[in-house]
């Protein structure tokens, strides 16, 4: 059985020859008289379950028939969704309400007969509405989302997903090549148990997807057993890597609206991305190093300025890692400058595979290195500063045949809880490198 089957077994519509769908909150009278005139109907026994449709179905009449239902509710329904009710054997006939009603089930054909061009009148105007919503969030986007830095334009993008479509929970995860003919779902959780920092929310998050209500090469929306939503918007960039923005926990009003924005948003999106990549790499042919093709020492302190920057408007923590080989002299001494340096650029791509994405990697000189971790802090950033210091104590560098083992000392300092300036940080981190480095070496010393 399909996704659509299966939804449409559990909220079926009513199809009538005049191309208008219908459902039904009433009685098995009513339901009875559907079925003698051969019509399939949706029977939704509670205001739950009929919110659940019109959110998921386009539905153009609701009959009502049976025990008196709340008139507030059912006017907040039609002010949200504006679909009219047709009340039988009820006088609340109401046109700024969307309230019509008949007298007996026998008059319900006739009633669709003659009301069909104004009940195609209120499926116009949910058109129109839907347009209008689209153009609004779109042009809210733009004027919110307005940095060409990939990490800043990352953070305002989950942020407006946030606040415009109340998102709970926005991952941006890039996902390599080599997975492309996976399944979506599969796609980013195999991509995810790759990926170094705890992402075991994200997963049980996947699991619980249970019927899939859009499926596009682009962009994928699933209902979960919790009776939220889960949804998953795919870039691929230039070299050939999908980026997903995977909008975790939210609520639909429209499920129509929430595809027309989509079908506009996603090729928006794309071209903003495409920016920031085109940008990056102008950046990286001025601020990377020549060694070990990390970022240099004139970058670090525009992204440390930019992230300093962050917290003040989202409150997103970030830690800086102050790395210094241990008795490096020692190796350019006994076994010359050029292997020296050739353990310094291993040693820099190990840095670079033991962080994320969102992370930087900078050398800052000499034998000395700095890691900034986004978002991270405390007991994770203590974490991720071991398995750092683990990996190079455990890994045989290798030049021209000569193998050289070496360790390093790691001072570690939270933003803001460290330090209130990018410089500051720089320096207290620095500061506990050499406290750890004149206590042991081959040491991670956190800030206190």
């Amino acid at each position: 059985m399909t996704a659509t089957s299966a939804l449409m077994q559990r909220y079926p519509v009513l199809k009538m020859s005049s191309d208008l769908h219908f459902a039904l909150l009433g009685s098995k009278q009513l339901a009875l008289c559907f079925e003698s005139m051969g019509v399939s109907y949706s029977c939704t026994g509670s205001l739950k379950t009929l919110v659940r449709s019109l959110i998921e179905t386009e539905i153009d009449l609701i009959v009502v028939d049976g025990p008196e239902a709340q008139t507030d509710k059912l006017e907040k329904i039609f002010q949200t969704y504006h679909v009219p009710f047709l009340f039988v054997g009820r006088n609340q006939s109401s046109a700024d309400t969307g309230f019509f009603s008949v007298q007996d089930v026998s008059e319900i054909s006739d009633f669709i007969s003659r009301q069909n061009d104004a009940l195609g009148g209120f499926r116009t105007e949910r058109e129109n509405r839907k347009i209008h919503s689209t153009l609004k969030t779109l042009t809210d986007f733009t004027n919110t989302v307005l940095h060409a830095s990939k990490d800043l334009f990352i953070s305002e993008t989950k942020n407006f997903m946030a606040k415009s479509l109340k998102v709970k929970n926005s991952y941006w995860v890039e996902v390599k090549e080599d997975l492309a003919n996976l399944p979506p779902i599969l796609k980013l959780k195999q991509e995810l148990q790759k990926q170094r920092v705890d992402q075991g929310s994200l997963i049980a998050a996947l699991d619980s997807c249970s019927i899939e209500m859009i499926h596009n090469e682009k962009f994928q929306l699933w209902r979960t057993v919790q009776g939220d939503y889960l949804g998953l918007i795919w870039i691929k960039d230039q070299e050939g890597v999908s980026q997903c923005l995977v909008l975790n926990h939210f609520q639909l009003r429209h499920l129509s609206h929430f595809e027309s924005f989509l079908v506009h948003f996603v090729p928006f999106l794309k071209r903003r991305w495409s920016l920031c990549l085109t940008i990056a790499d102008v950046q990286s042919q001025i601020y990377k190093d020549s060694l070990t093709d990390l970022y240099n020492q004139k970058f670090l302190m525009e992204v440390v300025d930019k992230k300093t920057e962050e917290y003040k408007r989202y409150k997103t923590p970030f830690s800086v890692l102050f790395i210094d080989v241990d008795h490096f002299k020692k190796v350019n001494d006994s076994l010359g400058h050029i292997v020296g340096s050739g353990v310094l650029c291993q040693l820099g791509a190990l840095l670079q595979e033991q962080i994320r994405n969102s992370d930087y990697a900078f050398r800052y000189g000499g034998d000395e290195f700095i890691v900034l971790l986004s978002h991270t802090d405390g007991e994770d950033a203590v974490n991720v500063s071991e398995r750092i210091r683990k990996a190079v104590e455990n890994c045989q560098f290798s030049v021209n045949d000569i193998d050289v083992r070496i360790t390093v000392s790691i001072g570690l300092a939270f933003f803001p809880t460290h330090a209130d300036s990018g410089e500051e940080i720089i320096r207290i981190a620095d500061e506990a490198m050499y406290y750890g480095k004149n206590k042991s070496r081959n040491i991670v010393y956190k800030a206190s």
